[in-house]
């Protein structure tokens, strides 16, 4: 996340570097699920990653790892439909 912000007042060739590394992860799922879902899916991975740093800090890990592994199941079948 930080790099990302950093990303924003960063010099041109940074900025450059990290609009490349999402279109190959947008490739990536693009050979998955086809072109027209495959942002949807990165957004929906962006969305669990952003999540899963908010939740950080004091409180029963095991009980945050247990409801974050549902959600990730949750979106794998997700994603699995999309496939179809």
């Amino acid at each position: 996340m930080a790099a990302t912000r950093l990303a924003e007042v960063a010099h041109e060739e940074t900025r450059r570097r990290f609009a490349g590394i999402q279109q190959q992860w947008l490739d990536v799922l693009a050979e998955e699920v086809g072109p027209e879902m495959a942002k949807a899916v990165r957004y929906m991975g962006d969305g669990l990653y952003f999540n899963a740093m908010l939740e950080g800090g004091a409180g029963d890990t095991e009980v945050k790892a247990s409801a974050r592994s549902a959600d990730v199941g949750a979106l794998l079948a997700a994603v699995d439909r999309l496939r179809d």
